[in-house]
């Protein structure tokens, strides 16, 4: 299995864009049995933006969050105000 560099960014752009949320997304590093990893976690803001991501090596790093900003982006946008709870089905464990 080869390395998707840059796999995870689009698809947590969106997550944090969809809801107004801050989205943390970990990826390992290295080479192992089910394929190749390229790191470069990241944390996404609420409009989509990347607040911090890491390199391509193994290590850490601290993101600053505005909360205030989340809360004016939620208000701005009230994306979640649309949820139908109503129309979801409650998933049983089997």
């Amino acid at each position: 299995m080869e390395s998707r560099p840059g796999h995870v960014d689009p698809e947590d752009r969106g997550l944090s864009d969809f809801g107004r949320e801050v989205v943390a997304a970990c990826n390992r590093t290295g080479n192992g049995a089910d394929g190749e990893f390229n790191g470069r976690s990241l944390v996404v803001g609420p409009w989509g933006e990347v607040l911090v991501e890491a390199e391509e090596a193994e290590g850490g790093f601290l993101a600053q969050i505005d909360w205030a900003g989340v809360d004016e982006a939620r208000r701005f946008m009230p994306v979640l105000d649309d949820r139908r709870p109503d129309c979801y089905r409650r998933l049983e464990a089997s």
